[in-house]
This record gives C-alpha cells, sequence and structure tokens, in this order.
C-alpha cells in the first residue's frame, strides 16, 4: 500500500492528519507502512498533482475523501467529519480508508484516481514509517514511527 500526505508548507494543519494516519495505520494493523510526506512548493505543481487543497491524503494514488473535480492549487482543505467540518479527516475515516484501499469513498463516487505524484524540484517526498522514531534516511528524507508520532518541524 502506498500512503501519501500532500500539503504546502504554509498549511496550518498537515501535522494533524501525519499524527492521525500514523494512529489509524497501527489502528488497521499496519504499524510498519511508510507515509510520504510530499511537500508542494508552487501552484502550478499543485495542479499538475491535482492536490485539491493541503493536506490531501492518497493511498494506492486515490483521494480516499470525494473533492470537488478541477478545483486544484495551494488552497486551504476542509473534510466533512462526524464532529464537524475540519483541516482533517478523523483517526476513524482513515481506518476505513485503509483497509479498502482499493475502493475509496471518492472512487466510490466516481471521482478518477489522483495523478501519480511525481517529485520534482518543486515537491519534497519525506517518508515516515508508522512504527520508529525520527532519523534521517538520505539527502531530503527523514523517518518517523507511529509509536512516537514526534519527528523534525
Amino acid at each position: 500500500m502506498d500512503v501519501e500526505l500532500l500539503y504546502f508548507a504554509g498549511c496550518p494543519n498537515w501535522r494533524v492528519p501525519r499524527d492521525r494516519l500514523a494512529r489509524a495505520l497501527r489502528a488497521a494493523g499496519h504499524a510498519d507502512q511508510w507515509i510520504a510526506l510530499v511537500a508542494v512548493d508552487t501552484d502550478e505543481r499543485a495542479r499538475e498533482l491535482r492536490l485539491p487543497g493541503s493536506p490531501a491524503i492518497r493511498v494506492d494514488g486515490r483521494d480516499p475523501f470525494p473533492a470537488p473535480e478541477g478545483a486544484y492549487g495551494m488552497t486551504c482543505r476542509i473534510y466533512p467529519a462526524p464532529d464537524g467540518p475540519g483541516g482533517a479527516p478523523s483517526v476513524d475515516q482513515l481506518v476505513r480508508a485503509l483497509s479498502e484501499p482499493s475502493r475509496t469513498a471518492g472512487e466510490a463516487l466516481g471521482a478518477p484516481p489522483a495523478a501519480p505524484s511525481a517529485h520534482g524540484a518543486a515537491a519534497r517526498r519525506v517518508s515516515l514509517r508508522a512504527a520508529a522514531v525520527w532519523g534521517v534516511e538520505g539527502p531530503g528524507r527523514a523517518l518517523c514511527r507511529a509509536r512516537s508520532g514526534r519527528g523534525p518541524r
């Protein structure tokens, strides 16, 4: 399973889904799963990646939460949640999305799969592992395990 969290640096909400994704992966029995953090630096790159606002979550290249088609760019994203709209899905919503990665909510509603994440100079990919402490894994990459939930800021 490929899990990505796309965001832009000024997004006030991207750390919340990062932590919730790590908890959801543990709860779904995927504690060793990597989370790829993709920092998007330009509006053009956001449109290329079909970023429907930040933060965005993709499981196997698909957004498990429906978003309006064509509304791509460096904007804030709002997710419907049981306790009201917010900047991130709940842990329970993420567990459901991770439990059925091949049939996401967006796909069920007819949304096309997200564009593949081709990471270039304008998008930085950092991988987090859902089960280790933060460390360095080469240029531009950091690792995290869900147990700690902490890492470089």
